[in-house]
């Protein structure tokens, strides 16, 4: 009545019947002594110890020992396609054997001693005629022959024995063959694509598949592993998948198990292909042991370089293995724009007229590079993200919410806006993104801005505050002066800069002119000589003073230039007569 009480070995001939019995699927049926019955699988199968056998064991279980008596077994072979057991291509069984379960332990056993081999034909009954053909399994196994539906090369080709088969499967190499594929399909909420192989055996062999996944950029898996840097192929793990016999995608289910085949490691869950933790005792194996590596299929939901082998057993100890071609899965790559397909191609900046029709609208755009390789392989879809900043001290670039998804931006002169809303400077972040990935970069800055304005003054207000004395050297520096007004300062406050340059005039005043004026630049006549222009050094840097303190007495002005963005534009004062 114990769970496990024996283990009853068989030891055949392997090669029987045409048929290595290796590539047979083997049961063990029986009958208790209670009548009760069953079928049983071997418990472990030895091909390897003695050549040209197969050496199995029976686990003979509680639900056989329970009941003292004679329990009844024979040992069945079969052999079907794909697995199918109603698609039956061979089988054969033992004679029925006969074995006592006694209700205790003897201890009166004699010295052991060993039955002789029986013949193997006194103990099993053919259900097939035998063959006089060669025996299955003898030869070495084929290498496989791939679905190949693209057009080829016939140098690279080699035709398989299967004749019939020519013209849909042949050979091909696989380090020239790789395949594209971008992730089109949507799989709860998440990006897909299956990948498919087909292969077939040319000599009555099984195919199975078995898919590697390798990193995009290091032909490794992800996953860190022991190793150093001089051996790059010791510092990551390649990471294998098998499907499994079930082709039901179960969620939760696993379906993949990961093995090293270059170093060792622990891995995480590797999500999108639900891997189970690693097992280096697993290797090469199914992650359920019950399953078959079966499937010529793949779903992936990443970048990646993906590929197949395809098996051809003609035995457990006898297979021809063949790689598919890569399927990879690619990466975007960072958009590249060049300084000529910049938004300031050459340092150019853009002016915004104000009113009007003419240059009352700017386009700003960038064109990524187009070359052959970034469209074909790794260019994806393309998105834009505009940002502006004013130009004011402290404040950091901020998204343009309502800006459209673009390689332009059209910016149209509004009187409702404050300038610092418009002027200021901008920049556009290009962003690739495939197969899920996203990679971006950001152009060059581009300043944009209305034309410079003349300053409007403020002080002096009127004539009677430009007559100083020159005695009052205390009232000198408050009276002589110009002062822009508030409201001009606080919209137009974006500037390069502002200069202030005095002159001294001995003009006087023909028609009632303050001041002469050049017909062609509507800015005062300078003469060439130095002391018409004034030297304020000794009272600050020149060009920034609103301020003057005369040494004589005279009739001064200034110019007030506004400079912003390549434009400038004047005010001129009205003359200061200090007497």
């Amino acid at each position: 009545g114990d769970e496990l009480a024996e283990v009853l070995y068989f030891r055949i001939d392997r090669f029987y019947d045409a048929m290595d019995l290796d590539t047979a699927d083997i049961y063990i049926q029986w009958k208790a002594a209670d009548g009760s019955t069953g079928v049983s699988t071997p418990w472990v199968i030895d091909i390897e110890s003695q050549p040209n056998k197969i050496i199995f064991g029976w686990a003979i279980s509680s639900a056989i020992t329970g009941n003292a008596g004679n329990i009844e077994f024979a040992v069945r072979f079969y052999r079907s396609e794909g697995g199918d057991l109603s698609k039956l291509l061979y089988s054969f069984a033992t004679l029925t054997q006969t074995a006592k379960i006694m209700s205790s332990l003897n201890f009166t056993l004699g010295d052991q001693t060993y039955i002789t081999e029986y013949g193997i034909d006194d103990k099993i009954s053919s259900r097939i005629a035998t063959s006089e053909t060669k025996i299955v399994g003898q030869e070495v196994a084929l290498e496989p022959l791939y679905l190949y539906n693209a057009e080829q090369d016939a140098a690279d080709a080699k035709v398989g024995d299967g004749t019939d088969l020519t013209a849909k499967y042949a050979w091909y190499d696989a380090e020239n063959k790789i395949t594209y594929i971008d992730l089109t399909g949507i799989e709860d909420g998440k990006e897909y694509e299956a990948l498919h192989v087909s292969a077939v055996s040319t000599d009555a062999g099984i195919i199975s598949y078995k898919w590697t996944y390798k990193d995009i950029d290091t032909d490794f898996g992800e996953i860190n592993a022991a190793g150093t840097d001089s051996d790059p192929s010791k510092s990551k793990i390649s990471i294998e998948f098998f499907k499994t016999k079930d082709t039901e995608i179960v969620p939760s289910k696993v379906y993949y198990e990961g093995h090293s085949s270059s170093g060792s490691g622990e891995i995480d869950t590797f999500t999108p292909f639900d891997l189970s933790q690693l097992n280096t005792e697993l290797a090469e194996t199914p992650a359920d042991k019950g399953l078959y590596e079966k499937f010529s299929e793949l779903k992936v939901y990443q970048v990646g370089k993906f590929y197949a082998t395809a098996y051809n057993r003609k035995a457990k100890s006898n297979t021809a293995s063949l790689d598919s071609e890569m399927f990879i899965v690619p990466k975007p790559i960072v958009p590249v724009i060049t300084d000529a397909n910049n938004l300031n191609p050459d340092g150019k900046n853009y002016i915004l007229n104000k009113g009007g029709t003419a240059g009352n609208t700017v386009s700003l755009e960038v064109k990524p590079d187009n070359t052959e390789t970034y469209n074909h392989t790794h260019k994806g879809v393309l998105s834009y993200e505009w940002y502006h900043r004013s130009g004011e001290d402290g404040v950091e670039y901020a998204k343009i919410q309502d800006a459209p998804n673009s390689n332009s931006l059209t910016l149209t002169f509004d009187a409702d806006k404050p300038a610092k809303e418009v002027e200021g400077y901008y920049k556009v972040k290009v962003i690739n993104t495939k197969n899920g990935k996203s990679v971006e970069t950001e152009s060059k800055e581009a300043r944009l801005s209305y034309p410079a304005e003349a300053p409007e003054l403020g002080y002096p207000i009127n004539e009677d505050q430009t007559k100083v004395n020159f005695n009052n050297v205390d009232q000198l520096p408050n009276l002589i002066k110009v002062v822009i007004t508030p409201s001009w300062s606080t919209q137009w406050n974006i500037s390069d800069r502002i200069e202030y340059q005095w002159y001294e005039t001995y003009d006087e005043y023909p028609d009632k002119k303050k001041y002469d004026i050049d017909p062609e630049t509507g800015k005062p006549v300078i003469v060439s000589t130095d002391d018409r222009k004034c030297n304020v050094e000794e009272d600050g840097d020149p060009g920034t003073n609103y301020n003057f303190v005369p040494n004589h007495a005279g009739k001064y002005f200034c110019v007030v230039t506004n400079y912003k963005n390549g434009t400038d534009a004047s005010t001129i004062s009205d003359v200061f007569f200090v007497v």
